[in-house]
């Protein structure tokens, strides 16, 4: 019986055969978000992406800067909501993709901040600290406002182990709403 309930455990913690989608979007405040508006924002996600790709909103239970620092390191995020004050300490160590190729830096001035980026030369990289612009003030964004988000001190970010860079952007560009 033990073997049996263990069995169940582990089919139940593996996601229940829900695949993996292609696009992870990390939300973390300091509040809890109710299930409800989790399920309301990846459906849609998913309606807007339909035949694109997947989308996966994945929310934290409570706030804790540890399990941030994990989800950053993880790599499987293609997106991270979180508080700003956060997310500024990660863009200065690297942790985000420069953003200003895709986006105007103008209306989001708090965005643009010093960060280290990697520079190609040759065969090897280097680190470089220069001005870009890393994060998204979430209540500048039409889409998170629509969708029902948080916005309230947050912004939006796409880490630099994001599996699919192209798509973290796409994604952004519609939660920018514009």
């Amino acid at each position: 019986m033990s073997a049996v309930l263990m069995l169940l455990f582990v089919a139940m913690l593996s996601g229940c055969g829900k695949e993996k989608a292609d696009v992870t979007m990390f939300i973390m405040n300091h509040t809890t978000l109710p299930a409800e508006v989790v399920d309301s924002v990846e459906t849609s996600l998913n309606d807007h992406f339909k035949n694109k790709f997947t989308v996966d909103v994945v929310v934290a239970p409570t706030y804790s800067h540890q399990k941030l620092m994990v989800e950053f390191m993880v790599g499987e995020n293609s997106l991270i909501l979180a508080p700003t004050e956060d997310i500024n300490g990660y863009v200065k160590n690297g942790g985000t993709l420069p953003l200003d190729e895709h986006f105007d830096s103008s209306p989001y001035p708090e965005g643009v901040m010093d960060g280290i980026v990697v520079k190609e030369e040759g065969d090897s990289n280097t680190n470089v600290v220069e001005s870009h612009l890393f994060a998204l003030p979430a209540e500048k964004l039409a889409g998170v406002k629509k969708l029902g988000l948080p916005v309230d001190g947050l912004s939006l970010v796409v880490p630099i182990h994001t599996p699919n860079a192209d798509q973290s952007i796409e994604l952004l560009k519609v939660l920018e709403g514009h």
